[in-house]
């Protein structure tokens, strides 16, 4: 029979939450924009012709109505990471979004006309063992059409599989998300991302959907309630970075991390500097502003630290 004491400290290690370092690779991929002007597809003009227009000057605003994303900033993302969707996982590569709040990703169930769908993963709610079935129709608009589709709820793997173990890594358990059935335009038919995980606050959520991020908070999932990118600036390094949930890693930056306050509890974004678009005045992931520097995202501070990334 075990000793009283060791017994307390294995069962006391197996209740103990996760609250190791989860780190997600980033690989980094030709843009959007890039892929349309090697094909000779008339980029600015597609943009032009849409009414993003109206939303490229600033961030969309938190009303009570649809939030319009803003579509110019997926074109020049060029950083993704995998997760995984359900038990066992089905894996997915999404944008980080540090400017949206939702995580949707293409459904099984997508129109017979939407391209986009076809062409890359697509969720099957019927491999699933944990999926629950919301049903609730939601609607995301763009600058040159809406993605639509309905909520569905299942487990989200972060990162899809470990490169170390080739497991699944941490589980956000009873996780809503969007099933996308309807894409608009040609952007997401060109991107080689999957879908898009939204980093940014609860408040600019479509329908009032519980963020990955939060969710995983909730239920205690890392020691330390902050999230970090280190972007690799070296076009032929792989990974092209990380992203890494519940803490930092020096070997990443140079010099101390500079704190500055969001502007609002809704965006992981902060003004300033008056950068004109696409990289300003809100950043996501992929931005050229941003890959100059280790970002920290601290959401018990609301603050958004920033120091001079390292070459590696």
């Amino acid at each position: 029979m075990q000793p009283p004491s060791l017994l307390l400290l294995v069962l006391g290690l197996l209740a103990a939450p996760a609250a190791a370092l989860v780190r997600i690779p980033l690989h980094k991929f030709t843009s959007v924009r890039r892929t349309m002007t090697e094909l000779g597809g008339p980029v600015e003009d597609l943009i032009a012709k849409g009414p993003i227009s109206k939303y490229a000057q600033g961030a969309p605003a938190v009303t009570g109505g649809p939030i319009p994303e803003m579509l110019r900033n997926y074109m020049d993302a060029q950083y993704y990471g995998e997760i995984g969707i359900g038990t066992p996982p089905q894996c997915f590569t999404v944008v980080f979004d540090t400017g949206s709040s939702n995580l949707w990703v293409p459904s099984i169930h997508c129109k017979l006309l939407d391209i986009a769908c076809w062409i890359h993963h697509k969720y099957n709610s019927g491999k699933s063992s944990t999926y629950v079935k919301n049903g609730t129709s939601f609607d995301i608009h763009y600058g040159s059409g809406s993605l639509s589709g309905y909520l569905s709820q299942d487990t989200v793997s972060v990162p899809c599989k470990s490169a170390l173990s080739g497991l699944a890594g941490i589980k956000v358990e009873r996780q809503t998300f969007g099933e996308a059935t309807k894409q608009p335009g040609i952007t997401f038919i060109a991107a080689k991302f999957d879908g898009i995980l939204g980093m940014a606050y609860p408040r600019i959520s479509v329908n009032n959907v519980l963020p990955v991020f939060d969710n995983l908070m909730q239920q205690k999932l890392v020691e330390k309630n902050i999230f970090s990118f280190y972007l690799n600036r070296d076009p032929n390094a792989q990974p092209g970075g990380e992203l890494m949930l519940g803490g930092t890693d020096s070997k990443y930056y140079k010099g101390p991390l500079s704190y500055l306050n969001v502007t609002r509890k809704a965006y992981c974004g902060f003004m300033g500097m008056d950068i004109p678009p696409p990289g300003g005045p809100l950043w996501i992931l992929g931005d050229v502003f941003i890959g100059c520097y280790y970002t920290v995202f601290d959401r018990d501070q609301n603050r958004v630290g920033l120091a001079q990334a390292t070459r590696l």
